[in-house]
């Protein structure tokens, strides 16, 4: 399935998408639990009548799960549970999560605030766990904290929690590795895909075939380990979601047209 995210629509707020996101071919919507979009009782309400299904980003700007210090850690653990239990509010069946940085003090103590990270996941997955919905976990770009395969594999088997996997970020992932797209360590705890391009430097968030990235390998290793979960588009202009979702879909058309001529 091919779905949007309101990243789209960051600089504004979400009442002005709502149409868009009501009469797009769109069924599965992320809302970012952000900035001008941060869910309220009566937003949760107006998208629950528009009746798509969802998922949730939980708050992440300036905010970081692997802080050193305990009490601002906590505070920021406590902000990603309130976006938990607005995704619970909205029927959403999966929550996004940034497992934070190393800060400043972060690079001086770097088992410290993995560990941090690691321990703060898992609390909130707990709590995610009673509400009945799956944690994703996102690769990032610019942290050592799940930069690679190797450390998104090694991070899920310390929080060891089943219900807990990974929201794949192509466009974080290409800036760190480009287009080793080695997916076999991870790819039954792959919960989600976040869609964007860029050139290989910045997260600049262009539709999918925008970019650098060879979108042919990737939909080629997904489809060689069956990963069946979401593709969410996560663009920075509204208007591009149409052009990176054909974009997706004729490649995957073009592909199952070689198969079929083979």
């Amino acid at each position: 399935m091919i779905g949007a995210s309101t990243l789209c629509a960051m600089n504004r707020k979400l009442e002005s998408i709502l149409k868009l996101i009501e009469e797009s071919e769109f069924e599965r919507w992320e809302v970012m639990d952000e900035g001008e979009h941060v869910l309220t009782e009566e937003r949760i309400k107006k998208l629950r009548e528009i009746g798509k299904e969802y998922s949730v980003h939980a708050r992440f700007a300036d905010l970081n799960l692997a802080a050193v210090m305990q009490d601002i850690g906590s505070f920021f653990e406590e902000l990603v549970k309130s976006s938990l239990e607005k995704a619970y509010k909205l029927e959403a069946d999966l929550i996004v999560i940034h497992p934070g940085v190393y800060s400043g003090l972060g690079y001086f103590h770097p088992e410290r605030a993995w560990r941090n990270s690691v321990d703060r996941v898992k609390s909130i997955a707990d709590l995610a766990q009673d509400l009945g919905i799956r944690v994703a976990v996102e690769n990032q770009a610019f942290s050592p904290i799940l930069g690679d395969v190797k450390a998104m594999k090694k991070f899920l088997e310390e929080v060891h929690l089943e219900w807990v996997g990974i929201c794949f970020d192509t466009g974080h992932f290409f800036i760190v590795n480009r287009d080793a797209f080695n997916l076999d360590e991870i790819s039954d705890r792959i919960l989600e895909f976040h869609m964007s391009d860029n050139l290989g430097k910045e997260d600049d968030h262009l539709p999918p075939g925008k970019g650098s990235i060879r979108w042919d390998a990737l939909i080629d290793e997904i489809s060689r380990l069956e990963i069946s979960a979401p593709w969410i588009l996560e663009v920075g202009r509204c208007d591009d979601l149409e052009e990176g979702s054909r974009f997706l879909e004729e490649l995957l058309k073009r592909r199952d047209d070689d198969r079929g001529g083979s």
